[in-house]
């Protein structure tokens, strides 16, 4: 089973804090920060379906927002430059087949 959890370290106070949960359960996602801002997106969920979720963190009111990639991706690559993030390559389902993790994927495009 995979969590939603969402936690950070907070080095002046010397603990783990909890920033609320993740839209979906998901493991195997990339991460980024941009600024305030802390990107999650893709992934695998508990179904073992990959995920184009993207959970967006802004620490300056400690909100969520969601959005989407252009497809389903385990295990993307995350940079960011600027005022833009972004994700590359990953492993992603065969055309017309499910999105299921196990057996499916191909390097993307």
């Amino acid at each position: 089973m995979y969590s939603d959890v969402v936690e950070f370290v907070s080095a002046t106070e010397r603990k783990v804090i909890s920033t609320g949960a993740l839209s979906v359960a998901r493991a195997k996602m990339a991460a980024v920060s941009l600024g305030p801002y802390v990107i999650l997106a893709g992934g695998v969920g508990d179904d073992n379906e990959l995920r184009d979720t993207v959970d967006i963190y802004d620490s300056r009111d400690t909100s969520w927002g969601v959005g989407q990639l252009s497809q389903p991706r385990q295990f993307p690559a995350a940079g960011s430059s600027g005022n833009s993030v972004y994700f590359a390559g990953a492993c992603v389902p065969y055309p017309g087949r499910s999105g299921r993790a196990r057996g499916c994927c191909r390097a993307a495009v």
